[in-house]
């Protein structure tokens, strides 16, 4: 059974064998494997660039349709972080779209609908398609990253020790 959640309370009160969390890698009675780190760059698609009307730099991003991610937790990234923490200036009127789903809020990048905030890794594959491309320079690296969980006190099927070991290969390079 495969569940997708935002919420970590949630996740971590019910039953499971493992886990895929963003946060600090500290949780109660839990074995945290590190994935990798958390890092957030812009990213839109080429069609956006050609439509926009301006070139698109650190001085007039904020002038640029932002698709911004609604958020449960206080450490996620969004615009205001992210403009912020680059010394940028905010946003003077107010995004186009919000939404409070990760994998819409591509789609729309995709499609043309504006710049959107994306992790690496998430967006990877898409990155290397030319189906998103960075329209301006610069990463913000939190202290936060993913982390692989399960119990301590529970045994592992040979299922989810197979997963498990399957993931960690996928991002050996980070682990």
């Amino acid at each position: 059974r495969l569940v997708a959640t935002d919420v970590q309370a949630d996740l971590l009160s019910s039953r499971f064998d493992i886990a895929l969390v963003h946060g600090e890698g500290n949780w109660r009675g839990m074995e945290a494997k590190k994935l990798f780190n958390e890092e957030v760059f812009p990213v839109c698609s080429p069609c956006y660039i050609e439509r926009c009307g301006i070139v698109i730099d650190h001085n007039n991003l904020a002038r640029c349709a932002l698709l911004d991610l609604e958020y449960e937790q206080w450490h996620w990234m969004n615009w205001a972080i992210w403009l912020t923490e680059m010394e940028l200036p905010l946003p003077a009127g107010p995004r186009r779209i919000n939404c409070n789903n990760y994998p819409l809020l591509m789609d729309a990048a995709k499609r043309g609908s504006g710049v959107a905030l994306g992790w690496r890794h998430l967006v990877d594959a898409d990155m290397h398609s030319g189906t998103l491309v960075a329209p301006v320079e610069g990463v913000v690296k939190t202290h936060f990253a993913y982390y692989l969980l399960h119990s301590f006190n529970d045994q592992l099927s040979p299922v989810a020790k197979w997963f498990m070991e399957w993931v960690l290969d996928e991002f050996g390079g980070e682990a």
